[in-house]
């Protein structure tokens, strides 16, 4: 039979069935609820304690941050002490006032960078800042150590009476400065106040603009109208050669190099090297002694001392061609060059015309250096150096000494130390000593020319007047051979 067979046994459960289906969802449900709201639990806590971390987190890049900018500061300190500035009140205001701003910003740039929660690309660019603003201490500081150097060689342009000062002829928009504006500006710099005056005219005042420049205002003191007004770059140590150039003077180079070399001994004479030939001429009613320097020999022993003079004179060129050109035109017109001169140089023209400006500058240092360890030396025939004093004799009535007294004595103080001693005709010539014997004189006699040269020859070959401690007698007969007085004999003296 057919399941369809007995319809009594067929039950309706339809209504259980829906009744255990809302069960099982309401038991699903209630199991929903629970993850999402265990979920959301775990969420918050998770969200606290990263609050919580990110404090953490933060309060120990501040700690750090901190770290790291008081050792920054301490960097800005230390420099403070051990380089105060030139204008110690304004220098050390400027320099407090801005190495504090960037050291505000190192710190805030700081916590950025010691913060893990920040983004690399955050901690990149706060570590980027940080290096700038280290690097804007270290402008800062170098500007004012600039102005405490400049402060100084100000001062030292104003103690130096050799000093020039240059005219500033600037381009078109900028203010162009006289020579006597730019001795102002150096010395209101030199004196190292913010205010002060300069004359009874002219006052100043100094402060610091937003690149740490020195600015200088200069007023009328009578009216209180500003005349000019000179910021001067504080960036390089080099500002102040704009505006003044020491004179150059080396004479002391000179003498250490004269040492050095051998050419003097530390009493400043000559070696036996270079000490020159000395010739005495008594004649008439003058006296003229006459030294002469081998010209080649001292030349070429100095050469190197004249690139070293030329170097010293042209240096700052590429930096500063005024300060240059100024220097070079100072030691022209010191050694003797008037300005119309100068100029003719610099252009080749006139007597300069075909020589280069180098060529007349190391010739002038040949000259100066020459003239500095011979002054007042002529060149003679042979292109040797010679420096010549004379001394003209008193006539009879206007001294109580007889002239051949006095003659006769120069003739005693010069024997032995002349090279040659010459009265009219004759001349005595000095030889070296032989083997036991002293140096001594033999006495010539100019007996014509020929070629054009004077010729003279021996008086007497066998005759030497030789140099002693006590040679009066020598020095006697010596005179009289030579006919001092224009006799062939003297009065005697004691």
């Amino acid at each position: 039979m057919g399941a369809y067979e007995n319809p009594a046994m067929i039950v309706d459960k339809s209504g259980e069935i829906l009744a255990q289906s809302f069960e099982k969802a309401a038991v699903a449900i209630g199991k929903g609820v629970e993850g999402y709201v265990k979920n959301y639990n775990e969420g918050l806590d998770a969200r606290r304690k990263a609050v919580e971390q990110q404090k953490k987190d933060a309060a120990n890049a501040e700690i750090k941050a901190g770290d790291a900018a008081f050792k920054f500061n301490q960097l800005v300190n230390d420099w403070k002490i051990e380089n105060p500035s030139n204008i110690a009140e304004d220098g050390i205001k400027i320099y407090d006032k801005k190495a504090k701003e960037i050291g505000d910003q190192y710190y805030n740039s700081a916590k950025i960078y010691y913060n893990p929660n920040a983004t690399a690309e955050e901690r990149k660019e706060a570590w980027d800042q940080m290096s700038k603003h280290t690097e804007s201490v270290g402008v800062l500081q170098n500007s004012i150590s600039n102005v405490q150097l400049n402060g100084q060689v100000a001062a030292g342009f104003v103690d130096d009476s050799g000093t020039i000062y240059l005219p500033q002829n600037r381009g078109e928009g900028e203010t162009s400065l006289t020579a006597q504006q730019s001795e102002q500006v150096v010395k209101a710099y030199g004196t190292g106040y913010s205010h002060g005056y300069l004359d009874e005219n002219t006052e100043f005042t100094s402060e610091y603009d937003n690149d740490n420049n020195l600015k200088i205002i200069f007023k009328d003191r009578n009216t209180g109208d500003i005349k000019f007004t000179e910021t001067i770059n504080s960036s390089t140590a080099n500002a102040l050669d704009q505006y003044a150039v020491k004179s150059f003077d080396g004479k002391e180079r000179i003498n250490e190099y004269s040492i050095e070399q051998g050419i003097k001994n530390n009493e400043g004479l000559f070696t036996e090297a270079y000490k020159g030939k000395t010739e005495v001429k008594i004649d008439g009613n003058t006296k003229t002694t006459s030294t002469i320097y081998p010209a080649s020999a001292i030349n070429n022993k100095y050469g190197e001392l004249y690139k070293e003079i030329k170097a010293a004179l042209t240096t700052s060129g590429a930096k500063n061609k005024a300060a240059t050109g100024a220097r070079v035109n100072a030691f022209l017109y010191e050694n003797g060059y008037t300005d119309e001169q100068i100029t003719d140089i610099r252009l080749g023209r006139g007597e300069f015309e075909g020589l280069t400006i180098d060529e007349v500058l190391e010739k002038t240092i040949e000259q100066y250096v020459v003239n500095s360890i011979t002054p007042g030396y002529k060149l003679n025939e042979d292109g040797d150096f010679v420096v010549s004093s004379t001394k003209e004799y008193k006539a009879p009535r206007d001294t109580a000494t007889p002239a051949w007294e006095v003659k006769l004595q120069d003739f005693q103080n010069n024997f032995g130390v002349a090279d040659t001693i010459s009265s009219g005709n004759y001349y005595l010539k000095k030889s070296p000593a032989g083997a036991g014997q002293n140096p001594y004189y033999q006495l010539y006699k100019w007996t014509g020319s020929s070629g054009g040269e004077a010729t003279s020859s021996l008086v007497d070959p066998s005759k030497k007047y030789y140099i002693t401690d006590n040679n009066k007698d020598v020095v006697y007969e010596a005179a009289s051979a030579m006919g001092l007085t224009g006799s062939s004999t003297l009065p005697r003296f004691n």
